[in-house]
């Protein structure tokens, strides 16, 4: 029985081993398939922005910056947002919350007084553009309002997204 057993190892460890290498094979091949069916996604998914990226043109834009509402009363949030293209680096002065460069993106701002947004957007050529906004805060005893805020604070009315906002004037 033990010379069988002797003779039958190395032929066992082979097998295994055969085996072994099979099972690795499998796994590293699923896993390759998986990972190239992730990077088509990847790219499938891309391809729809990079086509609204060119469709918007190139170069550096600071395609849109605007509040709503306009006029605001102390300690009310109001929604300051902003488009940019071609921009590699973006600031917000006074910053109120991180911003990044993006077609469409929002920030929420909660002020006490009177507040000048000045955004400014830099490629990486070292070309930068700067865009200026101008929220209000109202007194409290003002009224607060889309007709206020078109009769006291000449607001800008902007369509975006098939709305109409009265916001602030964009500066350039």
């Amino acid at each position: 029985m033990q010379g069988l057993l002797r003779r039958l190892l190395p032929l066992f460890s082979v097998v295994l081993l055969g085996a072994a290498l099979y099972d690795g094979w499998i796994f590293y091949g699923r896993w390759r398939w998986r990972l190239d069916a992730e990077r088509a996604r990847a790219a499938a998914e891309a391809q729809p922005a990079r086509r609204a990226v060119a469709a918007l043109g190139s170069g550096l834009q600071i395609r849109d910056f605007y509040a709503t509402p306009a006029v605001i009363r102390p300690g009310q949030p109001a929604t300051v947002c902003y488009s940019v293209t071609g921009a590699s680096l973006l600031r917000l002065d006074p910053p109120v919350a991180p911003v990044y460069p993006a077609i469409s993106h929002c920030i929420q701002a909660v002020l006490r007084r009177s507040t000048e947004f000045r955004l400014t957007a830099a490629d990486p050529a070292g070309r930068a553009i700067t865009a200026k906004l101008m929220l209000r805060v109202a007194p409290w005893g003002a009224r607060v309002g889309a007709a206020s805020s078109a009769r006291g604070y000449a607001g800008l009315c902007q369509l975006a997204y098939r709305r109409c906002y009265l916001t602030s004037k964009i500066y350039r």
